[in-house]
Order: C-alpha cells, then structure tokens, then sequence
C-alpha cells in the first residue's frame, strides 16, 4: 500500500511489448473493480548479476498487494526476485512457466501443439516437415520440438534432421537458415515454426526463393501474434494470453484472501486454421476482431512509431541541452498519447519530482531531458520527498487511470532514475520505446563532444535522407496495410456518393449482403433497406449524418435474396478539407446471431435453468405490474404458494438427478393446471408460485388449488421408480390480503405453512392470525435447532419386562425436549414440525448417539449391558448412510451393534418398502435388531413380512387397550402372535396398562411386553436406580406420584383396572 491511499498490485516483467500487454490487458478488468492499480515494472533483464535496482526501488515503493510475474524474467533474476517475494511474504502468481512454491497460470501448449500436428499430418497430408526450432534450453521451445517429433513418431514418419533448423524464436534468423537450407534443397512439404516471429521470417524465405504458400509449401507458427496475419494469414496456435492473464489476477486476489497457492493452471489454446495451410480463413466470428484490430492496430503502431523514430532522429544532431529542448518543443511529440508522466531520480536520500504533465507534449521530454543532467538549466519542480514513496503527497489523488508502467531510465549502463507513465489504455508501444529512446538519447549527449562535433554535417545530412525514405516508406506501407486490412475486414465496408449511390464496396460487404460488385456500384444504396423499414426512420438518418457527420445504430437491412437482417451500422462523412461533403463511409456488421444470443441470456437471466418456469426476479416483477394493474381497474387477482410433501427424501433417497428429473415433471404439471395468461413460477428448491390474473374470485382460487393437489399427488414414475409426494398450498388475493407483491407473498406463505401444520397434501386461505403462526412455528423451528445442536434434549427410557419372569428385557429410548419457557415437551409437540421442517435426520442422529452413549456409561457403572430400541423416521431410513451412522456411533462409544434396536412404523414400511429394505438389511448384517412397530395397523396384508428383514414385530397398543370388552381384539392378538411365532420373530406389546392385559399376553404365548403396567419413560438416572443397581428398592418403597419421570412399582391390581391417573396416550 502506497502512501498515495491506493492499493497496487505490481506485474513484474523484462519489457512491455505485445506477449505483456496481451497479459496485462486480461489482468486490469479483474483487480479494477477490486479498487487495485496496476503497477507494470518493466526493466532491463541483466547479466551482472543481482537484480536491476529499479525492480528494489519499486518493491519497497510500492509495497504490492500481490505480485504477478511473466515469463520473460530470466532464470537467473527469477530465483533472486523469488527469494525477495518469499522473505515479503508477497502473493505470488506465475505467468508463463512453472516456478516453485507460487501458482503458475500458463498455456497447454503440448495439447495446442498436437493440435497443430493433427491438422497437419491428418487433415493436409504432410509427410515430409521441416521445422524451425526455438531458443535452445527455453522450455515451451524444447516442449513444441518434443511434440513435433513425438507425433512425427507416432505415424511411423522418420523425423529428417537436415530440416530441422534454427530460428531463436525470430524472424531474421529464420529467414537467413531457411534461405541456406533451401539453396541445397526444396523438397519440404510444410515449414513448422516455434513462434510467429519464426513463420514471419519463412514466409519471406520462401517467397524470396519462388516457393507459393501454402501452393508449394505450408506454413504454421505458434503464438498468434500480430505476425499471424500476415498474408497468406498465418494458422497459428493461440496461447489465450489474455485470458493467462484473467485467471492469474483472478487467481491473485484468491491467495491474498489466503488461500494456497497450487502446482500450476493449465489454459487450453486454441487452433486458427488459416490460408498459410491452404484452408478457409476462418469463420466470420473470428475474421472481425482480427482484422478490425488488424486495421487499427496498424494506425495505431505507426503512428507511435513514426512518433518514437522522430524523438530519436531530431534528438540525434543535438550537441547540448538546450539544442535538444529547443528540438522536442517543435512538436515532434505529439501523437505520444501519455496521459501523465512523472519522474524522479536514483538517490539515495529525498527524491525530486521534475514534473507533472496535464496532457501531453513537447515540453515535457524538453524539460525531461534537461532537468536530469543539467539542474541549472531548469530548476526542479514539486517539492522533497521521502524515498519509501513512489509518489510525493501532493500527487495523492492525482492518478486518473487502473495502470502505471514503472521503467528504469537507462543511458549505456547507467541508470539516471525512472519514469512513471500513467496510461489510460494500452494502444501502442508508447512505454517501452519511449524509455529506450530517452537513454539512447542521454547516451548519445554525453559522448565525446569533439566526435560530435566533427560528425554533426554528416549526421544532419543522412538525418534528412533517412526522414525522407522513411517518410516515403512509411506512407507507402500504411497505404498498402490498409488497402489489404480493408480487403480482408470481415466488417462490410461500402462508400457512397452524396446522392446514395454505391462507389466501391470491399468484400466482406458482399459476402454480408450477397451482392457483387457488378449489382450494386452505380446504383441507390436504398435496396439494402427492407420495405418494412419506415420512411421516417431513414428520414432522420439521412438528417442526423447531414447535419452531424456520423450516425451508428442498429437497423434492419436485406440481403440479395430476400433475407432480412439486423446489422450494426457506422455511417461517416467524408469531404475534402474546406469543400462540401461528397462522400459516405458505410461499414456494416451482422449482428442477427449476437441479438439472439442476447435474447437467450435475457431468458436465462429470469427463469430457472432447471424447469423453465420463471424465477423469483421475474416472478415478483410480473405480480407487482399485475398489482399495479387490479389497483388501476379495481380488479382482483390470486397469489398461489405451492410446496412439495417429502421432497426432499427423493433427494436423499434416490439422488439429485432423480430429484431434478421429478421437479422437472412437477413443472410441466402445474403448467397444465394453469391457464396461459398466469405466470408460474419456481422460487424454491421444491416451492412453487403462481399468480392468477383472471379476477374471478374464492372460489376460482379453491378450484385452481384442488386442481393442483390431484395432479401433484399423481404417482411419477422416473428411473424405475414409483413416486408420489402430494403437495401443500397456501392462497392470498388482492386486495383482501395485501397491496403490494411482497405482502402477498408473505400472506401467500404463511397459508402454506398453516396448511403443512394440519398434516399437508391440502390448502388454506390466508388469515391474518397465520402470519402470528407463522412467526411463532419459525421462532420454535429455531429453537428446536439449538436444542439440537446444543442439548437442549433429553432421553427418557421406558422399561421392556420379559412376562416369564419380570426381568428386564431392555428399554425403548424415547427423546423429549426441555423447553426454556415451556418445560418438558413431549415427542408429539415437536417432532411433527422436526419433520416439516427437515431437522428429524439430526434430532435422529443426536438420538441414536446418545443411546450409544448411555448404554456404554450403564456398562461401566453397573457392569450390565442394557440393549436398547431407538426410533428412527421414514427419512433417516431412506438415507444410504444410515448404516455408516451407526457403526460412527458405536465406535465413538465403544458399543456393539448387537446392543441396538431400531424401531420403524409398519406404515412408514409399507410405503417405502422397496426403498429400505437395503438399508435393514444392511442393519441386520452388522448386528442390529430391527423392529417393526405399531404392527397390525392400517393393513390387510402381511405378505411385505416375507421381504423385510425384520427380528421384532411390537404390537400396536390400539389392539392392547380394548381387550376387556372386545373380544375380535383378543382374536387378533392371538393372531398376530402366532404368526410371529411361525415367522420366527420376537413379539412385543405396547402400551400394557392392566394386569388382565398382561395375563392374557401370557396366555397367548407373548414373552415381552412395555407400558404403564410396569413403569412410564424415565430419566436414565432413574432407570439405572430402579432397574440396574443391586440394592433396588423393593415396591413399598417406590413413590406412588404418576408425574413424568417417576418410577412406577409393578402392579397386580385387578383384572380391567389400569395403573391410575395415567394413559398411554401421555408418552
């Protein structure tokens, strides 16, 4: 962090030309709206070893939020300015290349490079390759000869060594060793190059010695350079280089936040087929950017050049300063485009700023250059600063852009201080050149005076022929750049006369409109309009470029055949210097594809990707305009909430890709339920809304509802499964229940929930005491969660007696709650909302750990194993992992699974019967009884009792509590007892509350039984007292109070009378 207030992150490299800019330009849309400015330290890699000075200046400056280095460091000051990062503790992201112990961002080339290969010998037949190796020992060159060679192999084709030359990744020496080799042969098929630079210079070779691309011979680079689209348009790998730099910043701010760094991130190049291999040059989508950039990058370099070549051929006379500022401020500086410039010097104590420049101009280089050598020319402006600041305080709020670029000023070897260039974009080659001309410059005045002075006559004289061929070859080569970018320009161009005829078109118009030449030069630009197309609007664009000189928009146009289009048009005027206007510059682009393209991501903007049905913004935006709308007509409208029952045991039980599959189905339902006119929407996991717009009142809204729940209860049928959920609805109107969009959604909701709490699969109106419902059944969910979570609740144990002898058989663990302002809360006022509300696999799961639990503390404190019944939901059964909870918390309290009983209901069995079965047999393979409880009620059928693995069937105390007065309900008891006899299964009665019940359970061949009879839920410390201590007190001692949690004696009173003031309807 700077004293300047801003925070920077600092890009690291050996020099700023197009590989760096192309990086920085995919960094910069990444940290500015983080609020960080770039800092480009761009200096001179040395071989005196030790790093530049400026690279120590800038990080002790700028004190970088993180750092980002190219691969263009050498190795020598990578491992010096590593050290440097690591004893900083700077984030550290790597560009390039792999480096060790930071994040390395670079491109796959070894998959871009047999993609290249592929085209080549698979798609053109190459079979005879030369190639053009790179900088010896320089990784991606040895890595794309590896590949080169690797697929040459692997298509048993010999590798010749005679074509295998040397290029150091550039264009003259390429040229040179090809000119060489093809002076003794001729008989490649294609010329593979490490880089562009490379394919540039084999190109000219082979056109020097009459050799057509790709006629004769192929060609292919690497890099897609701006050299790629020479012609022929070179087909090129694309290492993604702005996009290296995205993810390098993007990948910055992850480690700043503290992540770790990671081994290295690979980014897929891509393939551009070009005409250098002798196929399409490319698709219409790829074609515009490169040759619109082609065009205006070419205007944009040379004018820069043609600025850079003047600083340094009108400096070059100049034998002292002031001839030098007299030279720089006859304007040859004016296209340098630098928004700001400051500079400061090499000292070891306070620095100086020299100067401040607003805009830019030939003063600032005049001043420049005179105030680092020669004080007493110029005095030194802006006043001392310290030297841990990269800018003095009264510039603090002066940077007007997201990039500094921060260069040595270097003259021979010496380095006179540094420049600071504020850049608002990165067009050009302005920083780099403009630093190395200022040094040649410096150097140059301080050489021998006498040499000067004798050379001065000579020097002005080649000056003025070389500024004269160069003028005369500059304007030649921009003339020629442009005529072939405007050919090649995928944006249709067409010039028309000030009349509207057509003068010339290029041909990318032609491939746009489908018309020639021959069709349409000479005659009215007016046939590209459609005639729908509205005289007005033509009328007012004619005006608009009359009387402004330009117009762009979009409009529609037509094609040779008929075809209507959108296009995006740019219409120019053109007219000689001080004469009417005579001429018009269309360009035109088909932007029909982007418009639809628009038009997709504006549906997915507002719908779910899901179901297709709307989302919640557009959900909310539709009933607020159709509130608006029944305001406005005094009309009414319909607020309906739909949520699915036992959603989200699907997901468990089945997957989420069933999940998805049902929601989709669910959709395409309501979708049937509803008229076109409403809108439904999806605004939940498994909640639905929709607005009825229709006005008709109840008893529409009721019937729309009733609709709603017999189609969501039919059964779904999905990857061989069978699935029926049902749903719950809650309806709100206006104007009734609200006036706006947010209160009828609140109102809407809360009849949801009211209508969940009556047991679901109905609908409710809204009342305004639901919304104090609503409130209060969220506000006990969120305790329930707490008491879950942090034990708030409690196991009570009901005793199992063996009626052979009275002992103990085990306990059935049942949870109750200790409320903080309620008291003690029974299963039945909190496990239905548990339920509801998705919290009874985690009330489960605490449950079936702390029985664990307390069975392993009964052993040790009473040596006694007590095996106890635990009751699980239909939810926890349909979770694939509920055998993994039980071994998890048997081990966490070293308990068997042998002392376990897990109880589920008979019709929680029957309806997912073909879902749990693997889980109980899972169950019963570690060694835990399963039982079936509240057996016998609701079925007909016992036929599921051959396909449940289960070892307990428990009576259901509805067939225990009549058997006085209904004798059908001793008959089936006896039944029910005999077939878990002949089943070999253990039965137990529920709920036994009389001794004539116990009696007649013995009689009937039943062996265990639990209820009042014998003792209600206890605490575990009770339980233990009673039923596992040695010195248990015998019956007269026992207290008689019949409260929740009090032990109850074994009673024998008589026949038909229960245990007073108790039911088994309180458990």
């Amino acid at each position: 962090m700077t004293e300047t207030g801003q925070r920077m992150a600092l890009v690291m490299t050996t020099g700023f030309e197009g590989y760096q800019r192309q990086i920085v330009r995919g960094i910069l849309p990444v940290l500015a709206p983080h609020g960080l400015t770039l800092v480009v330290n761009s200096f001179n890699s040395t071989e005196r070893g030790g790093l530049p000075r400026s690279v120590t200046e800038v990080l002790r400056a700028v004190s970088p939020y993180g750092v980002i280095g190219t691969s263009c460091i050498s190795t020598q000051d990578e491992s010096e300015l590593a050290e440097r990062l690591r004893t900083l503790r700077i984030p550290t992201v790597r560009v390039g290349a792999k480096s060790a112990d930071v994040t390395s961002i670079r491109s796959d080339d070894r998959a871009g490079m047999q993609a290249l290969m592929t085209h080549l010998l698979d798609e053109r037949g190459i079979r005879h390759p030369a190639f053009v190796r790179g900088i010896p020992h320089q990784p991606d060159a040895i890595q794309r000869e590896q590949v080169f060679r690797e697929e040459l192999a692997a298509r048993g084709i010999p590798v010749d060594e005679d074509l295998v030359i040397d290029g150091f990744f550039w264009h003259e020496v390429t040229y040179r060793e090809l000119r060489t080799l093809l002076q003794r042969r001729r008989d490649m098929d294609a010329v593979v190059a490490s880089n562009d630079q490379s394919a540039l210079g084999a190109l000219e070779a082979l056109a020097d010695e009459g050799l057509r691309v790709p006629d004769d011979v192929l060609v292919t680079g690497f890099d897609n350079d701006v050299f790629a689209l020479h012609w022929p348009r070179l087909t090129t790998v694309d290492p993604q280089l702005e996009r290296q730099g995205m993810l390098a910043a993007e990948r910055l701010l992850t480690e700043v936040a503290g992540a770790d760094p990671v081994d290295e991130i690979l980014v897929a190049p891509q393939l551009l087929v070009r005409a250098s291999t002798g196929m399409s040059t490319g698709s219409a989508e790829e074609q515009l950017p490169a040759a619109v950039q082609v065009a205006r990058s070419a205007r944009d370099l040379l004018a820069t050049r043609d600025a850079l070549w003047a600083l340094s051929c009108a400096t070059g006379p100049c034998t002292t300063l002031e001839e030098v500022a007299a030279t720089l401020s006859g304007g040859h500086l004016l296209r340098l485009g630098i928004t700001r410039c400051f500079l400061a010097e090499f000292v070891d104590g306070p620095r100086r700023v020299t100067d401040v420049v607003e805009e830019p101009g030939p003063e600032l280089l005049a001043r420049l250059v005179l105030d680092y050598r020669d004080r007493r020319a110029w005095p030194l402006s802006g006043e001392s600063f310290p030297v841990g600041r990269l800018l003095p305080p009264e510039l603090r709020h002066e940077l007007r852009s997201d990039m500094l670029t921060f260069q040595p000023l270097i003259a021979g070897d010496r380095e006179l201080g540094y420049v600071l260039l504020e850049q608002s974009d990165l067009r050009g080659l302005v920083s780099d050149g403009l630093r190395m001309d200022l040094g040649r410059t410096l150097d140059a005045l301080f050489s021998n005076q006498i040499l000067r002075d004798q050379a001065e006559e000579l020097r002005e004289t080649v000056v003025e022929l070389q500024k004269e061929g160069e003028e005369r070859r500059r304007v030649e080569a921009q003339l020629s750049l442009s005529a072939t970018a405007l050919d090649q320009a995928t944006e249709g161009v067409v010039v028309v006369d000030a009349h509207g005829r057509v003068l010339s078109m290029n041909p990318a118009f032609s491939s746009i409109t489908g018309y020639s030449p021959t069709d349409l030069v000479g005659r009215s630009v007016d046939v590209l309009w459609p005639p729908g197309e509205g005289a007005d609007t033509l009328r007012l664009l004619r005006d608009s470029v009359l009387e402004k000189g330009h117009w762009e928009g979009e409009i529609g146009n037509r094609r040779k055949g008929g075809e209507e289009f959108l296009a995006r048009v740019t219409i120019s005027s053109v007219g000689t210097t001080g004469e009417a206007v005579d001429q018009f510059v269309v360009t035109c682009v088909d932007v029909s594809e982007i418009r639809r393209k628009d038009e997709h991501i504006q549906h997915l903007a507002f719908h779910d990707q899901l179901t297709g049905l709307a989302n919640r913004d557009l959900l909310t935006d539709r009933l607020t305009q159709a509130v608006t709308l029944a305001q406005r007509q005094g009309a009414s409208l319909g607020l309906v909430f739909a949520d699915l029952n036992r959603f989200k045991t699907i997901n468990d039980s089945y997957g989420h890709e069933v999940g998805n599959a049902f929601l989709r189905e669910t959709a395409v339902r309501l979708r049937h339920c509803l008229r076109d006119s409403d809108t439904v929407a999806r605004v939940g996991g498994d909640e639905f809304v929709a607005v009825l717009t229709t006005g008709l009142g109840v008893e529409h809204y009721a019937a729309v509802a009733r609709r709603l729940l017999d189609h969501l209860s039919q059964p779904v049928v999905l990857d061989g499964h069978t699935l029926r959920v049902g749903a719950s609805v809650g309806i709100a109107s206006y104007p009734g229940d609200g006036d706006s969009a947010a209160e009828l959604m609140k109102h809407a909701e809360a009849a949801l929930h009211s209508a969940k709490s009556s047991g679901g699969s109905t609908f409710r109106f809204f009342r305004p005491e639901m919304t104090e419902q609503a409130q209060q059944q969220l506000q006990l969910e969120m305790e329930l969660r707490d008491a879950v979570e942090n034990g708030g609740l409690e196991l009570f144990y009901q005793p199992k007696i063996d009626l052979r002898d009275g002992g103990l058989r085990g306990a059935e663990a049942l949870v109750r709650w200790r409320h903080p302002q309620r008291g003690l809360l029974l299963p039945m006022e909190f496990i239905p909302l548990a339920e509801e509300r998705g919290v009874i696999c985690d009330l489960g799961t605490w449950v079936l750990r702390e029985a664990c639990r307390q069975s392993q503390a009964w052993r040790q404190a009473h040596g006694r194993t007590v095996e106890i019944a635990v009751n699980i939901s239909v939810a926890q059964a349909r979770q694939r992992d509920l055998v993994r909870d039980v071994l998890d918390a048997c081990a966490a309290h070293g308990v068997s699974p042998t002392d376990l009983e897990v109880e589920l209901t008979e019709s929680g069995i029957m309806e997912n019967l073909r879902e749990i079965s693997p889980t109980f047999v899972g169950l019963r393979d570690i060694g835990v009884t399963v039982a079936v409880d509240d057996f016998g009620t609701g079925y007909s059928g016992f036929a599921y009792l051959r396909e449940l693995p289960a070892d307990v069937l428990k009576i259901d105390r509805s067939f225990i509590m009549h058997l006085e007065d209904k004798p059908l309900d001793r008959k089936i008891l006896n039944t029910i007892v005999t077939l878990g006899r002949d089943l070999d299964l253990s039965v137990v009665a529920e709920g036994v509350e009389t001794e004539y019940q116990s009696q007649l359970l013995v009689s009937y061949g039943c062996q265990i039984a639990q209820g009042y009879l014998y003792d209600r839920p206890l605490p575990a410390e009770q339980f233990s007292a009673i039923y596992l201590t040695e010195d248990r007190p015998d019956d007269d001692a026992l207290p008689r109070q019949r409260t929740e949690g009090t032990a109850l004696p074994l009673q024998r009173g008589v026949p038909g009378t229960p245990v007073a003031g108790v039911t088994a309807a309180e458990v």
